[in-house]
């Protein structure tokens, strides 16, 4: 069954290379919901198929496919129902002069990621009673949160609770360090948390927030300070999604229902939250303005609650015109900061020592050099990346279809790793890309990177060294 499917999806990327649309040509609203169909028709074999070999719907493959159909597809879809474009897609009529090309690319790039996925045939039989030999303890992890958060609290304070969103660009390097390790060892902390108490949280899963008291208490503290005050949605889709996924995997499977359900009840609350960013009251505005989209009732209106999700797609379309009009490729350039950032300060060592400008230092971050690209070097706030952008402005299209087929490689290995059970790092790798996998096609492709290492390490010397003991 495993190898008719791949056959078929090979078939079907075959078959795209008919109808190559040209880079530069005036948007078709048919010809965009066509290759809207064919893709959400590719997904949902894989999807039927998986459920087969899985019954657990919080899975990574899951979350990043709906999180791709939303981010790029979404804008398309309304676009032929309602002839709607939001304003902003416009820069200067990128969305007319790419957006046919943009979208048969992505049909490939998810084509060979599906591709890449079903390569492997041996499917695992969800054994979820099996238990990883691990040695650590939550507590360790969670001394070691506390300390990060106070460290963090005392440094970065200010910022956060100015109620300025992303006013943390300003904070002290100690403070963001303190912070990077808190965000990652709140998660271990989550993991073994569950896994150290599976028994009690079988019987009544409501029980995990009475089993450690401190725990809670610094969950609900942060949240609050990072949600309520800062209107920073991340933090707590991050430590949510981690939560779901370790409860997924160690103790009960979550139903599409209840995927849909948690889809559906998640996107209202951090629309509210997005809603009533920097009003001062996040929750009372967010609500009033909620209230305000819903009773207009129209297509425009419903889009913006969700725009967060496909607000990146014009990047996408900006790299494809960059390329274009400069015709040479940056070759892992803008690919260099976020590896960089795997080892701290590193990206500080290695400007000083090739002399790099700040006028420079954009060009190193997909990021900065797509702001920079589209704002101009005097911008105010930033044009984020995109994981798509970030392949191709870098490798192009050939490099967005093999770099989509590795993982596509990638994700499989780490489904049947975590139906075995069997590999610690493997675990930590899955549930680290778990915080980050719905966020992921927003962003850069290395921004998993610096979690899951820096995670393994943490949890190595939490465990290996006996500190836990």
């Amino acid at each position: 069954m495993n190898k008719s499917i791949n056959l078929y999806y090979i078939v079907i990327f075959v078959l795209h290379f008919l109808f190559v649309p040209m880079k530069y040509e005036q948007i078709n609203s048919n010809y965009l919901m066509f290759l809207s169909i064919i893709t959400i028709t590719n997904i949902s074999i894989h999807l039927i198929y998986m459920k087969s070999k899985d019954n657990n719907w919080f899975r990574l493959d899951v979350l990043f496919l709906i999180s791709l159909i939303i981010s790029f597809y979404l804008v398309p879809i309304l676009f032929y129902f309602n002839g709607f474009l939001p304003s902003f897609y416009y820069y200067g009529g990128l969305i007319y002069k790419y957006a046919n090309y943009g979208i048969w690319l992505l049909n490939l790039a998810i084509l060979s990621w599906l591709i890449g996925y079903h390569s492997f045939f041996n499917i695992i039989i969800n054994t979820r009673e099996t238990k990883i030999k691990v040695s650590g303890n939550y507590k360790s992890f969670l001394s070691l949160s506390a300390i990060s958060f106070s460290i963090f609290m005392l440094f970065g304070a200010k910022f956060i609770l100015s109620g300025e969103y992303s006013a943390e660009a300003g904070m002290p390097t100690l403070a963001k360090y303190s912070y990077s390790i808190f965000s990652i060892s709140i998660i271990l902390t989550t993991f073994f948390l569950i896994y150290n108490n599976t028994e009690i949280i079988k019987k009544s899963p409501i029980k995990l927030f009475f089993i450690s008291l401190p725990y809670t208490l610094l969950v609900v503290v942060y949240l609050f300070i990072f949600v309520i005050i800062s209107s920073d949605r991340g933090s707590a889709l991050q430590l949510i999604s981690a939560l779901l996924f370790t409860y997924s995997i160690l103790i009960r499977s979550i139903s599409l229902k209840t995927l849909l359900a948690v889809i559906f009840i998640g996107g209202i609350i951090l629309s509210i939250i997005g809603l009533g960013r920097n009003t001062g009251d996040v929750i009372n505005k967010g609500l009033e303005n909620l209230s305000s989209q819903i009773s207009k009732n129209n297509i425009p209106q419903i889009y913006t609650l969700s725009k967060d999700l496909s607000s990146t797609y014009r990047i996408y379309y900006k790299s494809i015109q960059y390329i274009e009009n400069k015709d040479e490729l940056l070759y892992g350039k803008s690919m260099i900061a976020p590896l960089l950032g795997v080892i701290p300060f590193s990206n500080t060592l290695f400007f000083t020592l090739y002399e790099v400008s700040d006028q420079e230092k954009v060009e190193f971050g997909t990021s900065s050099f797509m702001t920079n690209l589209v704002l101009g070097k005097y911008n105010k706030w930033g044009e984020g990346s995109n994981l798509i952008a970030d392949i191709y402005i870098n490798y192009g299209s050939f490099g967005v279809i093999f770099i989509f087929y590795i993982l596509g490689i990638v994700f499989k290995k780490l489904h049947l790793e975590i139906l075995k059970k069997q590999n610690i790092y493997f675990m930590i790798s899955a549930i680290m890309i778990a915080t980050l996998v719905i966020y992921w096609p927003r962003s850069s492709l290395f921004i998993i990177l610096k979690p899951i290492v820096w995670s393994i390490v943490i949890y190595i010397i939490f465990s290996k060294l006996k500190w836990s003991r």
